[in-house]
């Protein structure tokens, strides 16, 4: 899976603001791409809500990586993080 990390001035990123980032990092990178995973570091947060055989990785980078995940975008340090295919 491609890696890449951006760093965003923290004031004012939002989920919405660091989603529209990631989105137009995966668009330059890839044809059509397909938001398959996401994780808020601030909540705790991430989609999709699954519990399954994630022992070195979180649950969902799993479901992600199983279903074709190809980019995962990272924005300041791990706060967000988008996995496209």
């Amino acid at each position: 899976m491609e890696n890449i990390n951006i760093y965003e001035d923290t004031a004012g990123l939002n989920y919405e603001t660091a989603l529209a980032l990631a989105k137009e990092e995966a668009r330059s990178r890839l044809e059509d791409p397909m938001l398959l995973a996401w994780y808020e570091a601030d909540t705790g947060r991430f989609s999709p809500c699954v519990e399954c055989c994630g022992e070195d990785e979180p649950a969902w980078v799993v479901y992600a990586r199983s279903r074709g995940g190809r980019l995962k975008v990272d924005l300041n340090h791990g706060r967000y993080v988008f996995i496209f295919r």
